[in-house]
Parts: C-alpha cells; structure tokens; sequence
C-alpha cells in the first residue's frame, strides 16, 4: 500500500513537471516565475501605400500617419484635438499673435544620437515652406529666429489662431540639418531618422515597413517592441488576418465586416466621423472642364448618398463642401439636388448636347469603386467616362503636374479647421499643394486670406460663406462625401483612442 502511494507521488510530480515543461500551446507566454512574458511585435495593417517618410515632402495622410510615429513635431494633437506638448515643453505667444516662442526639451536626441537644436526647428519649418506638398501647412508662416539651442520663435505673416495645429502636422516634423545634409533628400525619405517612439528598420514597397522602439525616446521606450506595418489594400484579405490573429490592428473596417467584429469577443471596435473629404478635382485648364457648364452639369449628376452606399457599404457623410461640421469655421451651404435634365440642358448650352468622352483616373484601391459608380451616374447625362486605374505616387505625381483631366482625391483636415480646405483652392496651392484642379479665381483668394487673418469668429464664417458660395457656383471641384474613421484591434492592445485624422500615436498602444 505505502508502495502504491509512492508511485503514485512519483507519477504526479512527473505529470506536474511534465505540463511545466511543455507549457501546452502557450509555453512562449511564461517564465520560470510564473509571470505572463509580453510580446514583442504588433502586426498593424494599412490598406494604402506609403510613398515617402520625409516630411516636408509628403503628400498625404498614411505618409503622415508613419512620419509622426517616427518624428515629432513642436506640439501633438490628441485624440480630441486638444494640443500636447512635444518637442517643445511650453511656448509663449506675443500680445499681438505674430510670434511663437518655443522652449524645446532638453537632452532630446535624433535616433543615431544627434542633438536637437533650434536651428533644426528653424531648418525644418522653412524647409516646409518652399515645398509644394507643405505650403499648406505653413501658410500662416514667415519666418524662424533660432534664438539658442533651446529657443525657436516662429514669426506669422499674419495672427492665425490655428498656429498650434498647423505645427502638430506631419508635414511641420522636424528633421535634423545636419542629417539631411550628410545623407541627402532622396536617400532619407527611405531611411530617416527622426527623434520620434520608432524607428525604421525595414521598408519593402507595397509589402511592408518594420519598425523597431526607440530606446531613447525623450518620454521613455514604447511599451511594444516592435511593429510591422502591412500593406494589405484588400479588405476582405485585411479582416480575415485580424480575425485569425495574424494582424492586431485594422484600420477601415468596411461597414460589411463590422457587426462580425462587434461579435467576435477577442477584438474591439472604434469609430468617429473623420476630417476625410473625398471630391473629384475637376482640371480647368484641360476641355472640357475648363467651361463652368460643364462642371456645374458634371456636379448636379452626381447622388452623392448612392456614391456611399454602393461604394462605401453606406460609411461616410454627404459633404456640402470640404469643412466638416465638427471644424472650427464650419458654414452650412447646401448642395443643389440631383437634377439630370439641368445637367443636360446645361451640357447643350456650353455646346455638347450629345455629351462626351473623358477620363477618371483611381487608385488600385476602393477608390475603383468610388469611379465606378460615379461612371454610371454619368452616363445618365450621355457623358462616357473611362475608369484608369494608376499606383497611388504615379497618379499624384501626375496630378501635381496638372495632366489628369479629373481624378479621386480625398484630403483630411487634420488641424480640425476650415483654413485647411479653403486653402485647398487657392491659387497658390497649384498641384502637390493640393488645388489639382488648377483653379485660380482673385476674389476667392482675396476672402481666403481675409478669413485667415480674421480672429473674430462670426466675422470669419460671413467671409467662409462668401467663399463657399463661390465655390458651389464654380464647381472646381465635385464635393462627395466624409469618411467614417474606425478601427478595430486585439484585445491583446490597450490606449486604443480613434482619431478622425487617422494619425494614430503607437506610443499610446500597450499590450494588455
């Protein structure tokens, strides 16, 4: 008997050490402790290319999303777009508005160890200046005194009380001199080196970009490791890689797939209406559009509530114009109903009673849904348009360069602020600085830097509205509609705030 019980002693502590052991099929989760080891690596998924990760040149907002998580600007915009100090700890603003003092950080570093200096705020922010792709960023700017090492004052052209936003842009980053000019713009828009929480590591076009913690950021190492950026434009291909774990992080969840993740209890939703505006720029220097009939036609045949549904599973807003409702300086200017004997009649009066043939150039991305369903509303006025697909950096390089007769383009106002979209259309934002539609009307850009200028705020909207008018009469570009911002991740992840610019902070993402 006392036999029998020893073996039976032997045999459960084998078993105990055995399960030890092998650790079944979470032996990677645990440590001799017995505490919980953390993962290393977040797999987080784009469905949008990445062209460039130097920030004074970049074109768009996924370039930014990157760009922020691997620079810093003077100050952040959170999740409710309240500013946060950042490079600068504190700043003071002149009596009369027309000047910035900022205090930078001491001891902050670029992530091969080069000091930051004020004179890389000053380097950085006039560079952005002189770059197409940042003028509308900069557009209050005059100039930037390094006064020492610590101290930077920026001087406006003019009192702008979004002066702290236009700073918390990707565009406003700043980059070291010194590295830009030993390493060159072209090679550092692959491989920069910011002071930002991450790192690049690895950047496959069109695959993938690995970023790695920056050990030494100025607020301490994130909480993740590291982070693979994938780029995955199909969405079914995107949910079914969060649903089986190969991905922890999604962002634009389409409408169909969202009760199945509201429904899976290992994953979390969050959305909010975006500042994303989508339009169709229409060229005014390439026939036919280059007629206001034309465009006023092309505008009253579009159902912009259709275009959402079948296009976008019903996830956006009908805009009126660019500024969404929820920006400072929002004036309501309602579009015309959709009117397709107007539209023709319009159309026979510029002089195509039988219509015409154009083209509407997409991206590889649901954006061809978009083009689609706009080429079917058209049609119904006898205007045939053909559908050319392009990678998303060869379509805006072309665009820039005024060779797109009309085109999807969708432009966020991350600085929550009509200055952003009414800047949009302005003469001297030609091309990359946004106004592909190459419109130049003097009036317009009069009230535009009347309404920049001007700190009363019932003042401002009677001068936004003037513009607004004007622009619905000259139709430059077709309104379409706001995107809805969501994401949805593992619950593995923790500090998951939704943001409507869709620039995310991966520093405030920590395993749970």
């Amino acid at each position: 008997m006392k036999r029998n019980n020893w073996l039976r002693m032997v045999c459960l502590v084998l078993a105990v050490l055995l399960l030890t052991a092998c650790g079944g099929s979470n032996a990677g989760d645990s440590t001799s402790e017995g505490t919980t080891e953390q993962r290393d690596t977040m797999t987080f998924v784009l469905g949008y290319e990445v062209t460039t990760m130097d920030p004074q040149k970049s074109p768009g907002v996924w370039d930014n999303l990157m760009i922020v998580n691997t620079h810093d600007p003077l100050v952040r915009m959170d999740s409710n777009g309240e500013i946060q100090p950042a490079l600068a700890e504190s700043w003071d603003i002149s009596e009369d508005g027309m000047s910035y003092t900022f205090h930078l950080r001491e001891g902050v570093q670029f992530q091969d160890g080069t000091p930051l200096k004020a004179s890389d705020v000053k380097y950085s922010l006039e560079r952005g200046m002189n770059e197409a792709q940042s003028k509308r960023f900069t557009q209050p700017f005059d100039h930037v005194e390094a006064v020492d090492d610590q101290t930077a004052v920026l001087y406006l052209k003019y009192p702008c009380a979004a002066t702290l936003k236009y700073l918390a842009q990707g565009n406003n980053c700043i980059v070291s001199e010194e590295i830009m000019n030993k390493v060159g713009e072209d090679a550092y828009q692959n491989n920069p080196v910011g002071t930002g929480p991450y790192k690049v590591t690895e950047w496959v076009p069109g695959d993938h970009i690995s970023l790695t913690a920056n050990d030494n950021y100025y607020l301490g190492a994130p909480d993740i490791k590291n982070i693979v950026v994938r780029n995955i434009s199909e969405s079914t291909t995107a949910m079914v890689a969060l649903e089986t774990g190969d991905a922890d992080v999604v962002l634009s969840v389409p409408a169909v797939s969202k009760q199945s993740v509201l429904n899976n209890e290992n994953l979390e939703y969050k959305e909010k209406p975006s500042t994303a505006f989508w339009n169709i720029p229409l060229n005014v220097n390439i026939e036919p559009f280059d007629n206001k009939l034309v465009r006023q036609a092309m505008n009253l045949a579009v159902d912009r509530q259709e275009v959402i549904d079948l296009a976008m599973d019903g996830a956006g807003i009908v805009a009126d114009e660019g500024i969404n409702p929820s920006s400072t300086g929002y004036v309501e200017v309602p579009r015309d109903p959709v009117d397709i004997e107007k539209a023709k009649a319009l159309l026979a009066e510029a002089g195509y009673p039988d219509g015409f043939s154009t083209q509407l150039y997409v991206r590889e991305d649901y954006t061809q849904k978009i083009g689609q369903v706009l080429q079917q509303q058209w049609a119904k006025i006898g205007v045939d348009v053909e559908i050319v697909v392009m990678e998303r950096s060869a379509l805006f390089e072309d665009a820039d360069n005024g060779k797109l007769p009309m085109a999807t383009f969708g432009s966020v106002d991350h600085i929550l602020d009509a200055s952003i979209p009414l800047d949009a259309m302005d003469s001297k934002n030609f091309g990359a600085g946004s106004n592909y539609s190459f419109y130049s009307n003097p009036e317009y850009d009069e009230l535009n830097a009347q309404q920049n200028a001007e700190t009363d705020p019932e003042k401002r909207k009677e001068i936004i509205k003037e513009m607004l008018l004007i622009l619905k009469e000259d139709v430059p570009r077709i309104p379409l509609f706001f995107q809805v911002n969501n994401i949805a991740y593992s619950k593995d992840i923790t500090g998951v705030e939704c943001y409507a610019s869709s620039l995310y902070n991966f520093y405030e993402f920590k395993w749970a």
